[in-house]
């Protein structure tokens, strides 16, 4: 994509170069994000920085734009999959493996229909710019379902917490 990008294609390569050197303290860093909360949280930090990186290089088609680009995207993308694993084993300690099974599977589908529904779109536009809004639009609609669970979560956990400190009409009030 940044090979198509007159202003900065000769800096193409050099993007690649900066994904990965910003991926290798990714899952260090997250990690102890998680630790620091729980896995829920910096799972949406995480994928919201991510749209972010993707979009970036259309929203600044210069050095800058694929640079910070590019570091977002690479320091986010191990960091999400470690965390979503984490995340899925945790919500479901008696069945982990099934949900980490669940998530490897849908993550080849997508992993196999992306490029192929991207090409389609580059011969149709003959730019990236949509295939990137797309991605930016999925990933920002995973926050947002992860937002809306996490909410939800939460306000069960309240009410059953508000249900066991109700006061039984045959206790004492002290």
């Amino acid at each position: 994509m940044v090979k198509q990008m007159p202003q900065v294609s000769s800096f193409a390569d050099y993007s690649w170069i900066i994904v990965g050197i910003a991926a290798v303290p990714s899952t260090v860093f997250w990690s102890w994000l998680a630790s620091k909360a729980d896995y829920i949280k910096p799972l949406i930090i995480a994928l919201v920085l991510q749209a972010v990186g993707v979009i970036l290089p259309v929203w600044l088609p210069n050095i800058f734009g694929v640079t910070l680009g590019s570091i977002l995207f690479g320091g986010t993308f191990m960091g999400i999959s470690m965390l979503a694993l984490a995340a899925a084993r945790m919500s479901r300690p008696s069945s982990g493996n099934r949900a980490i099974a669940l998530m490897t599977g849908f993550f080849g589908i997508g992993q196999i229909l992306g490029p192929i529904g991207a090409g389609i779109v580059l011969e149709v536009t003959h730019s990236y710019s949509l295939s990137l809004l797309l991605a930016t639009l999925v990933l920002v609609a995973a926050a947002i379902i992860l937002l809306i669970g996490a909410v939800i979560s939460s306000q069960k956990a309240a009410m059953g917490n508000l249900n066991q400190t109700r006061i039984h009409p045959d206790q004492e009030l002290i």
